[in-house]
């Protein structure tokens, strides 16, 4: 409702315009938008301080976690590799011995 209330003040700008202005119906149409635009802008708001601080600090928290789990995986993977390895290690070494005992 409120919209409509906000398109409508804009509109009889507009008309206001376009009746007193010679009827030039291009700059009638140019003033009902930046009327529309200025009405539907979110004015700045007063931030407080702490919150915003609280706001900063749940971000650097959330990157690090991120930071964290992505250290996590890597090392993950770095502990699979190595097991890997150490397995195909293994079964070379079986088989080695295997074929030197025939």
């Amino acid at each position: 409702m409120q919209a409509f209330w906000k398109l409508l003040l804009a509109a009889v700008v507009g008309a206001t315009w376009y009746h007193f202005g010679g009827e030039d119906a291009a700059m009638a149409l140019v003033f009902f938008f930046i009327i529309v635009g200025v009405l539907f802008m979110k004015p700045i708001r007063y931030q407080d301080p702490k919150r915003r601080e609280q706001y900063m600090q749940r971000i650097r928290d959330s990157r690090e976690k991120k930071i964290a789990l992505e250290n996590e995986r890597i090392e993950e993977l770095k502990r699979l590799k190595k097991a890997e390895r150490e397995q195909e290690e293994k079964l070379k070494k079986d088989f080695e011995k295997r074929i030197n005992k025939r």
